[in-house]
């Protein structure tokens, strides 16, 4: 699980790099007013300066932190402490608390990676909105994107409930 743990967390750095990259390459033949907001049909419904481009990358990589610090916790707690956080597998085995912890950091970092590609997503399409007349966001994508956040959540919960 930790390799998983570890590439999963490299995935999210490559991501923020890109992001930025990005940002860099395109501030320049920005407009002064790009779109920062799109409705649910993906139709640009909110302007703001072309600094605001900055925020996407900006967000994300605050939630990385976030996120980062919440594994690390989670990878260096002791099998007591993980004991009283499992205070619903009363009776399960040591083994299975240390699996089912392993799993849940691996878990928590592949959310980490898909939050930060949503974020990707959105500023590629916000990039595209302001540079050309076409709509930013294509609605399947994101709703796509975001339905995939539930993913990683729906297995730790289910791998919490397996039997011993």
């Amino acid at each position: 699980m930790k390799e998983k743990t570890a590439w999963y967390n490299r995935s999210s750095i490559l991501f923020l790099v890109m992001m930025l990259v990005d940002c860099g390459y395109d501030y320049s033949v920005l407009p002064e007013v790009i779109p920062i907001h799109f409705n649910e049909k993906g139709i640009t419904d909110g302007y703001g300066p072309k600094g605001m481009i900055w925020s996407l990358p900006a967000i994300a990589f605050f939630i990385f932190l976030l996120d980062w610090f919440i594994i690390r916790a989670m990878q260096n707690t002791s099998l007591k402490t993980q004991r009283k956080w499992s205070s619903g597998m009363k009776g399960k085995s040591d083994q299975f608390i240390l699996e089912t912890n392993a799993h849940n950091v691996a878990q928590m970092a592949l959310l980490n990676l898909i939050v930060i590609i949503v974020f990707a997503y959105l500023l590629v399409a916000t990039i595209q909105a302001a540079l050309t007349d076409k709509p930013g966001i294509n609605p399947f994508i994101t709703w796509g994107l975001t339905a995939l956040i539930f993913v990683p959540i729906i297995k730790m919960v289910l791998f919490s409930l397996r039997e011993d």
